[in-house]
């Protein structure tokens, strides 16, 4: 089980899976970035390669879409 804390309502989320979009349970705010903690120890686990390969493909996503589907999707996500 992993536990990422919320950067900006400071509370802790938990999941079983590396993988994907996290968002806090709490606020909303998107724990994707955020560092893997073990949620049993509280150390820090390193999963870096999974959350690149993430981005990357985050990134071959929007660079294919035309240009204001990639605005309208970043004004999305800010809201």
């Amino acid at each position: 089980m992993y536990q990422k804390n919320c950067d900006r309502c400071q509370r802790p989320s938990f999941s079983s899976s590396e993988q994907g979009e996290w968002l806090c349970p709490v606020c909303g705010n998107d724990l994707t970035c955020q560092p893997f903690f073990n949620a049993m120890t509280q150390e820090r686990v390193n999963v870096a390669y999974k959350v690149q390969e993430q981005r990357r493909q985050i990134q071959k996503e929007t660079s294919s879409q035309p240009a204001a589907t990639r605005e309208n999707k970043s004004i999305n996500l800010i809201i």
